[in-house]
């Protein structure tokens, strides 16, 4: 989770990145290898958006789960796996943090209000 100062930080020193937690999507391609072409789609995907309202997101990826705060679990791979990230939308920028990856069982196991503060 970052603070609202953090975040101006990071995107001060990484005026180019919009994607946070890449070593957990990393992990993921790792542990399981059918997820390396869907992630790094759904990267680039992410990395060339510019949504202005979570209406939009949802208009994009029809299945996600708004969990609340700005935390959506993406579907990947049909419903085998599993991103959940906390998205920030808006006319300044866009950032997406990713919070967790597994499978739908590990999804399971998450504290997804743990993850919305």
């Amino acid at each position: 989770m970052f603070l609202l100062w953090e975040r101006n930080l990071l995107k001060r020193v990484y005026p180019d990145m919009d994607l946070y937690g890449r070593k957990i999507l990393e992990d993921l391609k790792k542990t399981h290898a059918d997820t390396r072409g869907p992630i790094s789609a759904w990267e680039a995907e992410i990395k060339d958006a510019s949504w202005k309202t979570y209406q939009e997101v949802k208009e994009r990826y029809p299945f996600v789960d708004h969990i609340g705060n700005g935390l959506h679990v993406f579907n990947i791979k049909g419903n085998k796996y599993r991103v959940a990230a906390k998205i920030f939308v808006g006319e300044a920028d866009q950032l997406v943090i990713v919070k967790a990856a597994g499978t739908h069982k590990d999804y399971d196991s998450w504290d997804l209000e743990e993850m919305k503060k």
